[in-house]
């Protein structure tokens, strides 16, 4: 009798341990590469560097962490906000008082992000938009322009966002454009109607909806970034609504 047929008949006799053996060996295998493919994948997404955004300006207690967190991945609940002066001053629409710092050379761009209210679980994001390479007026900037891009490809190329659908919104309008998950998730389609919900109330509690109509007039193409999973809404006509005054 060789090795082998004798390793055979004392796995037969001892049917019932070889199997469970066999079977802890495989779950252990199974959890370390598991773990290790985890670990890859957290890694390269919370240490990616190819987001549109160089630095966050942020209130002065919020932590960078919060700041990335709710700004570049759309998690957690605002930390603060800033007066809307300070974005005036960073994107050059209002001049530096005698004495301040003049940012205007040394920015691109200064994207606001306004961030409260929901929808069906979905953050809802006030912002203008320059965000997707638009001017106030809604007409696309020239052809090679310096738009704003929010991440690079594998080959270093500027990604910016590109409509599958629609228009761009309108920065005095209750207009919104949509990421392509919500677009699906939700059933929301171009032309219809949905109401913002403040805040982001949990399973037992109950839904403060605010009155204001946003009409979708725009779907994103898909970034596979969290921006699929997004409204994005005019900051000046989502700062009117009632209990955004303050």
């Amino acid at each position: 009798m060789n090795l082998f047929q004798l390793i055979v008949k004392q796995m037969r006799q001892r049917a019932l341990s070889s199997w469970l053996t066999l079977l802890s060996v495989c779950l252990g295998v199974g959890l370390a590469i598991a773990v290790m493919i985890v670990r890859r994948e957290s890694a390269a997404l919370m240490g990616q560097s190819s987001f549109g955004y160089e630095f966050v300006v942020g209130p002065p207690k919020a932590s960078p962490t919060e700041l990335v967190l709710n700004t570049v991945y759309h998690l957690g609940k605002s930390p603060g906000n800033l007066p809307y002066h300070v974005w005036e001053r960073l994107d050059g629409k209002a001049a530096p008082k005698p004495g301040e710092h003049d940012y205007r050379p040394d920015i691109k761009w200064a994207v606001p992000f306004m961030v409260g209210d929901s929808y069906q679980g979905r953050w809802i994001i006030g912002t203008s938009p320059q965000m997707f390479g638009y001017t106030d007026e809604a007409k696309p900037y020239p052809s090679g322009g310096n738009t704003f891009a929010y991440g690079r490809d594998a080959g270093g190329e500027e990604q910016r966002f590109e409509l599958t659908e629609g228009t761009v919104f309108r920065p005095r309008r209750f207009e919104a454009v949509i990421g392509s998950e919500l677009a699906t998730g939700c059933n929301l389609h171009v032309g219809d109607e949905f109401q913002a919900t403040h805040g982001m109330p949990g399973p037992n509690e109950t839904p403060d909806i605010h009155k204001p109509k946003w009409k979708v007039v725009g779907i994103l193409k898909p970034t596979h970034t969290p921006n699929d999973r997004c409204l994005f809404v005019p900051v000046i006509s989502l700062y009117a609504i009632e209990e955004h005054e303050v």
